[in-house]
């Protein structure tokens, strides 16, 4: 009797170290979005990022909370973070003029008006080298506006019927409206003796006016 009550308490306190053992090596596990997973030990879950450790380690690693699909915490407990992610994507979709405000930076170079003694060189061929000499310009100096590809410009302008000989007559106002940026960049190009001098864009006489 003695020898089953000796085994029924190893037993017991055997039992009771697995158990505990089980429950040390839980993990939370996260589910990412492109179907892989990561174990460890979730230590923050902030707007942007999750933070958590690898089991073992006390080393902290980020992961952005978009590339996450979802959390099964080590308790059971879980947390989807694909269904935000998919609100927040068509709140933008429903809503683009919001994405365009919060930008607030893109940019339409204008092809030149050309000035000169001879008329023979005021050709719209021309007026479109000018216009990607300023935009090469002004991308050589990192600046933190978004260009429209003049492509994308000259063809919308000449949809709307406009020519390129003919645009000083209208206003600045009414070409941002017209090809969907914020900023639109006017300028007029000399050339006398019949001679073609590529120029900064310093040396172009720019007008940038902001769209309201």
């Amino acid at each position: 009797m003695k020898a089953i009550l000796k085994l029924t308490v190893i037993l017991t306190i055997f039992l009771t170290h697995i158990t505990i053992a089980l429950a040390q090596t839980k993990e939370d596990i996260i589910y990412l979005a492109d179907g892989s997973q990561k174990k460890g030990k979730v230590v923050s879950i902030g707007d942007d990022v999750i933070k958590f450790s690898y089991t073992g380690e006390e080393v902290q690693y980020e992961l952005k909370r978009q590339a996450i699909n979802k959390i099964v915490f080590a308790n059971g407990r879980e947390e989807s973070f694909q269904s935000a992610a998919a609100a927040q994507s068509n709140n933008v979709s429903a809503n683009p003029g919001t994405n365009k405000v919060e930008q607030g930076n893109i940019i339409a170079v204008i092809p030149f008006e050309i000035v000169s003694n001879d008329q023979g060189l005021a050709t719209d061929a021309m007026r479109r080298e000018i216009q990607q000499a300023c935009i090469d310009a002004m991308r050589s100096r990192g600046l933190s506006f978004q260009i429209q590809d003049p492509r994308a410009t000259n063809a919308a302008l000449n949809k709307a019927g406009i020519g390129l000989a003919d645009i000083a007559n209208h206003v600045p106002d009414d070409l941002a409206k017209l090809l969907d940026v914020d900023y639109v960049v006017l300028g007029s190009y000399e050339i006398e003796n019949k001679r073609y001098k590529r120029r900064s864009v310093d040396q172009i006489a720019c007008d940038v006016r902001r769209f309201q």
